[in-house]
C-alpha cells in the first residue's frame, strides 16, 4: 500500500500479469474491487451490483458500461453511476443506487487503486 497525494493505493496486480479477458475482482482494505480494461484503460468499480449483489466481474460489457449478471442493470465504467436500460424495469430503476468507482493508477508496471 502506497500514500501518495492523498491517495491510499492498494497494488492489485502487475500490469503484465493482469487477465487476457480484460477482467479481474480483488480484495483491499475491507472492499471488493472489479478491474476491467477496456480498450486500453482500466477502470476500477466495487465489485457487486449494489441492488442484487450480482458480481460486476462477470457482467457485460458493451459501451463504456458493465453490466449486472442477474438482472441487467448496467454501471458507467467511468463512474460507477447508474445507467436505465431496457433490462431494468422502471419499477426497480427507482430503486437502483450507484456503485462506487475508484481512480487507477499504473506506476513502476503496477496495477494500483485508489481505495480510501
Amino acid at each position: 500500500m502506497f500514500v501518495v497525494h492523498n491517495m491510499v493505493l492498494v497494488k492489485a496486480c502487475d500490469v503484465a500479469a493482469f487477465p487476457k479477458d480484460g477482467r479481474l475482482g480483488f480484495s483491499a482494505r475491507a472492499i471488493e474491487v472489479a478491474i476491467f480494461k477496456v480498450e486500453g484503460t482500466f477502470f476500477a468499480l466495487e465489485r457487486h451490483c449494489p441492488h442484487a449483489g450480482g458480481d460486476l466481474v462477470d457482467g457485460m460489457i458493451e459501451k463504456g458500461l458493465v453490466e449486472c449478471p442477474i438482472h441487467g442493470a448496467t454501471f458507467d465504467l467511468r463512474t460507477g453511476k447508474f445507467v436505465q436500460s431496457e433490462y431494468v424495469s422502471p419499477h426497480l430503476a427507482k430503486a437502483m443506487h450507484d456503485t462506487r468507482s475508484f481512480p487507477v493508477v499504473i506506476k513502476d508496471g503496477a496495477l494500483l487503486v485508489d481505495i480510501p
